[in-house]
């Protein structure tokens, strides 16, 4: 406690107040800034959610076509195109009808490569 407000107690307490008032208006316009970048990442995310959603009916309508094209030629049977499909979702281990980033996929078991208790 400095002499000041020793003597001026009212103004001490005055002052006090004014710099919690500009604390908390710093606080509050960082906040709204905050607010305001958060709107605009939820903007750019929407709008690329949207060409993604875009893209991929037009990546389904090419492969439907392809597909089409394909068996009206001949050279294509959605039977063996069913067991490419679970042979490659097989390769990572995991069967649920997509390619498994590797971190997501199940450890293997340890399986030593030396025959521990015997001298070789």
């Amino acid at each position: 406690m400095s002499a000041f407000d020793f003597f001026f107690p009212e103004q001490a307490q005055a002052s006090h107040l004014r710099s919690l008032v500009q604390q908390k208006r710093y606080e509050y316009m960082n906040d709204q800034r905050e607010k305001a970048d958060l709107r605009e990442d939820l903007r750019c995310a929407e709008k690329h959610m949207k060409r993604m959603g875009q893209e991929m009916a037009e990546t389904q309508l090419l492969i439907k076509g392809m597909m089409e094209l394909m068996e009206e030629a001949g050279v294509f049977d959605s039977a063996r195109l069913m067991e490419k499909i679970k042979e490659i979702d097989l390769r990572d281990g995991v069967e649920d009808g997509r390619i498994t980033p590797v971190g997501s996929r199940p450890k293997r078991a340890f399986v030593p490569r030396r025959k521990w208790g015997r001298s070789d």
